[in-house]
């Protein structure tokens, strides 16, 4: 790890299972009050631990059923679903936010995840699975990348933002140290600034791993600009756009190899089981901007409640409710004390502490250290 932190199991019950990292690269360590909703969210099959959260890897008992037309349900029934909570969170009265109103919000956004997942994302993630199985079975274990390559969203839309971030990059780099003194407003800047324009207008509402304790990109550009000094600090051979097309060429290869083998049976069963298999990358691409707003409209909420506890001084800073546990906002809302700037100040130091670290993609049952 590249921080020394102890990533513990709250308890020896859940110590007796084995929990994988969720999210994977894309995993993010979130302060508490979001930690403690997204885990809530998820069930009993969700823990956060340092802020990140880590999903049942033995939960079993999903559906069996429902496996077709998931992008139908999808587009039908769950994104409205979506949009509705995010104009409800949108519309919360902070002034008169208390437990009951939290309780409700809540409710409705467990109903949706669990909707989205029951209903869409685990039966597509499944087709998905036994596409990649099949696959295996018949060109090799070794060419289980080949069948990912066939199912992926090529592009998605993180990719077409990771492309703008890129572009940009490239034109900070290309200045190194004298971009101050070398751009100019004919020059290199103008089109820096017309791809910061795009990537703001276009991603409004980016933010690392459903972050809310981030500003998006529409909110502050310096959340734009830190992502392109990042990616500038990259060499040209990482660029995504190349990446992308590498993947492309090994899905069209993996096209080729099925199509030469179309009429055995078991190849033909797998270009029949094709468009269904693409289903689930294809609707956690639609999900993407509808769930960025949804945490825009929530960050948005948890601030304004935040303004409303600094007026009371109760807190600092309206960001800083976001340290609070929800049974400490709870109370505050209804005339308690919070925890102290002391504390606060604590757990944003060891939250910043965690955000550093690298996460185990493991904890649990069988995970020796």
């Amino acid at each position: 790890m590249s921080t020394e932190v102890s990533f513990e199991l709250p308890g020896a019950a859940l110590s007796a299972h084995r929990w994988l990292l969720a999210c994977g690269p894309d995993a993010q360590s979130h302060p508490p009050l979001i930690a403690e909703l997204y885990a809530d969210l998820l069930g009993n099959d969700a823990v956060a631990v340092g802020g990140y959260l880590y999903e049942r890897a033995d939960a079993g008992g999903r559906d069996e059923a429902n496996t077709s037309g998931t992008l139908d349900r999808l587009h039908g029934e769950w994104l409205p679903r979506v949009e509705a909570l995010t104009t409800a969170l949108g519309a919360v009265n902070t002034a008169q936010f208390n437990g009951d109103a939290l309780t409700g919000l809540v409710e409705d956004w467990r109903a949706v995840v669990t909707g989205l997942h029951g209903d869409v994302l685990d039966p597509a993630e499944r087709v998905a699975e036994e596409f990649i199985a099949r696959f295996a079975a018949r060109f090799g274990a070794g060419q289980r990348d080949d069948a990912r390559a066939l199912i992926e969203a090529i592009p998605s839309r993180a990719s077409r933002r990771a492309a703008v971030v890129w572009e940009m990059s490239r034109l900070l780099r290309s200045q190194g140290s004298r971009l101050s003194q070398t751009f100019g407003p004919t020059g290199g800047q103008r089109e820096y600034m017309e791809l910061r324009e795009h990537a703001q207008r276009d991603f409004p509402h980016a933010v690392p791993g459903y972050r809310q304790d981030v500003p998006s990109w529409s909110e502050d550009h310096a959340m734009v600009t830190r992502a392109v000094r990042t990616a500038a600090a990259l060499p040209d051979a990482a660029s995504p756009l190349e990446a992308q097309q590498r993947r492309l060429a090994q899905r069209h290869s993996a096209q080729a190899e099925l199509a030469a083998s179309a009429t055995e049976p078991a190849v033909s069963e797998l270009m029949a089981l094709l468009p269904a298999a693409q289903e689930h990358a294809l609707a956690v691409d639609a999900l993407a901007e509808p769930v960025a707003r949804l945490v825009a409209a929530s960050r948005a909420m948890w601030l304004g409640v935040g303004s409303r506890l600094v007026a009371r001084g109760e807190l600092a800073g309206a960001a800083d409710v976001f340290y609070l546990r929800r049974a400490e906002l709870v109370g505050s809302l209804e005339g308690g004390e919070g925890p102290g700037s002391a504390e606060i100040a604590r757990r944003r130091a060891e939250h910043a502490t965690f955000k550093a670290a690298t996460p185990p993609t493991i904890l649990g049952a069988g995970v020796t250290a």
